[in-house]
């Protein structure tokens, strides 16, 4: 398309995608101490990003040689699959299985990444072989996850929690992650320009309807919606999970076991976390916990 190698899908899905960073940049400078909007404006820019080297290199055309042109298009799209996977575990608080959480996994995959596949290939020229060493780790590592990831879906079911908000995203932050995982084996299998980046973009677009999702949550139901709130959480340190059980409690939700139902943590997780909540914020009890902030 235009004299270039990038395919029509391709050039659609970020055309999408450089017509919505505006939108999320102009959120961002609302509250721009906000780390949540700064989150979604990077991850909006690696997809661009992807997307462009992905959809343009190889090109025999360019004056760039072959080789540079494949190792750039690789990094960004290594990075983005290692950034999508940091994103969702921060913003959507999965739990980590066995060894897959991110001190374990951003070394590993890195490591691969520089032996696997641009040691081989710059040493062999063979980039199947290249892509195959490089994928190996990282594809078992993912692997592992959808297992985990599919008996809490089934266990979800299971429930039928009526929370369908909160179920929502963690549907949502598993069809991300899931999307990284057929892309790599994408990726393993051949040159598939077209399937590879429609699987993936559609994992992005499926987080970024969860992320407003939630902004039309939280306005619905008066959680965050005073910007003091907001700036009053972040002053007293809350971590991204206690924001989230902070959330919970605001909203109604004052049942620990059904809030670790709802995170995938154990009870004892959440009342580790409401007990630093309390500590933080200087209260002594959910229910002086709640009447400082919901007014």
């Amino acid at each position: 398309m235009f004299g270039t190698e990038i395919h029509r899908v391709t050039f659609i899905i970020t055309f999408l995608q450089v017509l919505i960073l505006p939108a999320c940049i102009l959120h961002l400078t609302l509250k721009k101490r906000d780390q949540s909007r700064r989150n979604i404006v990077y991850l909006t820019v690696i997809f661009i990003l992807y997307n462009l080297f992905s959809g343009l290199f190889p090109d025999p055309t360019l004056s760039i040689p072959i080789a540079i042109q494949l190792v750039l298009a690789y990094t960004i799209g290594a990075i983005m699959s290692v950034y999508f996977v940091i994103y969702i575990y921060h913003e959507f608080g999965i739990t980590p299985i066995l060894f897959f959480n991110l001190r374990f996994m951003i070394p590993i995959v890195s490591t691969s990444f520089i032996l696997g596949f641009l040691t081989t290939y710059l040493l062999t020229g063979n980039l199947r072989l290249a892509k195959t060493l490089f994928l190996i780790v990282p594809l078992f590592l993912m692997a592992l996850f959808v297992f985990r990831a599919f008996k809490e879906l089934i266990s979800i079911s299971i429930r039928r929690n009526k929370e369908k908000h909160f179920i929502y995203r963690m549907y949502s932050a598993y069809v991300g992650l899931f999307s990284v995982f057929i892309m790599m084996i994408i990726v393993m299998i051949g040159d598939f320009q077209v399937v590879e980046q429609s699987v993936c973009n559609f994992g992005y677009f499926v987080i970024m309807l969860s992320y407003y999702n939630s902004l039309l949550y939280a306005y619905k139901n008066d959680i965050f919606q005073r910007s003091e709130l907001i700036e009053q959480f972040n002053e007293l340190g809350f971590t991204n999970r206690e924001k989230q059980i902070g959330e919970m409690l605001i909203s109604g939700i004052e049942d620990y076991k059904k809030i670790s139902e709802i995170l995938f943590i154990s009870y004892n997780g959440v009342t580790s976390h409401t007990s630093n909540i309390f500590k933080k914020a200087n209260v002594k009890s959910k229910k002086e916990f709640i009447s400082r902030f919901y007014k």
